[in-house]
């Protein structure tokens, strides 16, 4: 028979794993507020706006992709962004090949431009406002408009520095064996 301390031992340490598994699966939203969480219409791809927006006009959406740029227009900030999916804690993937198309995103907020630069990655709650019609290059852009909610601006990932060139025994710097200044290229 089991000693009662080595149960309650064996006891806890279950339970600290059953506990790390169940919070492994909880990815959540840095983005959304718990009070928003009801209004958001998760179900809604960018597609389906981007195939009708008038259709979904009104409706609180979860967006997000890669800053093309960003302006003050009259007494707001217009962001043009490059859409691209949302992991399981809203944050836009790096691929930008996923992209199913541009928007446009309104900020009624003293939002400057400087604050979200080309290239950044943007997660936003943003209510549906429709589509707006433009000159893209050489022919005409439909873009689905938006107003944020809610904005983020998701840091850069890190770059790893290489750890190439290294010095060698001999004093020389190289980064490929194949290519050492002593012995040439094979």
């Amino acid at each position: 028979m089991a000693s009662p301390d080595r149960t309650r031992e064996a006891l806890s340490l279950w339970s600290l794993a059953l506990l790390l598994a169940a919070s492994q699966g909880c990815a959540t939203s840095e983005l959304v507020p718990p009070a928003m969480q009801s209004q958001i219409s998760r179900d809604i791809s960018f597609g389906d706006i981007k195939a009708d927006p008038e259709r979904f006009k009104g409706r609180i959406v979860v967006i997000g992709g890669h800053v093309l740029s960003a302006k003050r227009v009259k007494d707001q900030t217009e962001i043009e962004v490059l859409q691209l999916p949302l992991d399981r804690s809203d944050q836009p993937v790096h691929n930008l090949m996923n992209s199913k198309g541009r928007f446009l995103a309104f900020s009624q907020s003293e939002l400057h431009p400087a604050a979200v630069p080309p290239g950044s990655k943007v997660s936003m709650v943003a209510e549906v406002l429709g589509s707006q019609t433009v000159m893209l290059d050489d022919r005409t852009y439909t873009y689905p408009t938006f107003t944020i909610k809610t904005f983020k601006v998701w840091p850069k990932p890190q770059q790893y520095a290489r750890p190439f060139p290294f010095w060698d025994s001999w004093g020389y710097p190289f980064d490929d064996p194949w290519t050492h200044p002593y012995w040439g290229s094979y």
